[in-house]
């Protein structure tokens, strides 16, 4: 079976190759950005805070993609919690994001198998969006930190005035091939998360590409490195 990154490469030589415009779309939070450590962190004080069930790391990762309003409303309806309104979630969060970002404990290094296709394309001319769930500051303060915030042409977020609907809906991938002035079925789309591909794939784009699946993605270095330990 060829490897993602084997696919990758078929599919953005076929685009490449017929003289028409083609677009590139990455997600941020674990795709571009690893980010996703340091955010349960701040998940896990927040909810402490407001005193709500607590949020295990499998099933924060499950929410990968989601806006963070409905994280919030879903996990209130879940506590049966009609008392706190998804504002003091939200600035809560923000509180203890910052505060986890100031001192240092809450490192979002990038994803340099991934930047690095962002790097090459953009040095073709090729138009390159930004389409994340994540808030707008946020995200280009991650951006920026890596040094890799000029790659992108576009850069919606889940706070987007003209966004209607987060992921898995199609609309902020819709709205970035927009915002590149290319067709969605022109464009490669970069994710890590299942809510993420199945946005993606609503919106017809060319190619879905799951970068957990790169041979040098953080986490399956992380798991071949933990495996040649126990092996040693």
């Amino acid at each position: 079976m060829p490897s993602p990154e084997s696919l990758l490469s078929s599919h953005l030589a076929t685009l490449s190759s017929d003289g028409q415009p083609f677009g590139l779309l990455f997600d941020c939070d674990g795709t571009l950005i690893d980010t996703m450590p340091g955010y349960h962190r701040s998940w896990e004080l927040t909810l402490e805070e407001l005193k709500l069930p607590p949020l295990p790391p499998a099933r924060f990762y499950s929410f990968g993609g989601m806006p963070v309003p409905d994280i919030f409303q879903l996990l209130l309806d879940e506590a049966g919690n009609t008392q706190i309104s998804l504002s003091l979630c939200e600035s809560t969060k923000r509180k203890h994001h910052a505060a986890l970002a100031e001192a240092g404990t809450a490192p979002a290094p990038g994803i340099a198998c991934v930047i690095e296709i962002a790097k090459k394309y953009k040095a073709m001319g090729v138009p390159i969006a930004v389409a994340s769930s994540g808030w707008r500051d946020h995200v280009l303060e991650n951006l920026e930190r890596n040094g890799c915030a000029d790659l992108f042409d576009a850069v919606v977020t889940a706070d987007d005035p003209q966004l209607k609907n987060g992921k898995p809906a199609p609309d902020i991938f819709l709205l970035a091939a927009s915002r590149l002035g290319v067709l969605p079925e022109r464009c490669v789309g970069f994710e890590d998360a299942p809510l993420g591909m199945q946005s993606l794939t609503a919106a017809g784009v060319r190619y879905a590409c799951d970068v957990t699946e790169f041979w040098e993605y953080p986490r399956r270095r992380e798991e071949r490195e933990a495996a040649e330990r126990e092996g040693a």
